[in-house]
C-alpha cells in the first residue's frame, strides 16, 4: 500500500542498530550512528568516527531528504522502507539498508 508518513512518526531520536548490504550485516559498526528528527524541519545525524552534521530535512512521500547546513551539494536522499512507532528502516544508496531503533519513547 502507499501509506502517508507524517512529519509526527519521525520526530525523536533514532539510533542505528543494523546495516544490511549485499552479502553483510553489520551491528557493532553503526552503533554510533543516530538520526536525531528535530521539530521545524532540522535534524542532527551523527555518524561513525565523531562526525556531525546538522541540517534541514524535508519529507517527500516516503523519501527523506536531508541538507547539511555545512554543504552546497544537493541534498542526500533516503528511501523510507518501512517506519513504526520504534522501528525505521531507510534504504540508502545501493542496497544498503540501515535499521534505526528509537530510544526512550
Amino acid at each position: 500500500g502507499c501509506t502517508e508518513i507524517s512529519e509526527k512518526q519521525l520526530l525523536g531520536k533514532w539510533s542505528a542498530s543494523s546495516l544490511k548490504t549485499d552479502s553483510t550485516t553489520y551491528v557493532q559498526e553503526v552503533e554510533s550512528v543516530i538520526l536525531h528528527i528535530q521539530p521545524n524541519n532540522q535534524y542532527r545525524f551523527s555518524g561513525t568516527l565523531g562526525y556531525q552534521e546538522d541540517g534541514d530535512y524535508k519529507l517527500k512521500d516516503s523519501f527523506l531528504l536531508l541538507q547539511s547546513h555545512s554543504s552546497e551539494e544537493n541534498p542526500i536522499i533516503l528511501k523510507i522502507k518501512s517506519i513504526q512507532q520504534d522501528t525505521l528502516i531507510i534504504q540508502m544508496k545501493g542496497q544498503q539498508v540501515l535499521t534505526f531503533s528509537q530510544s526512550g519513547g
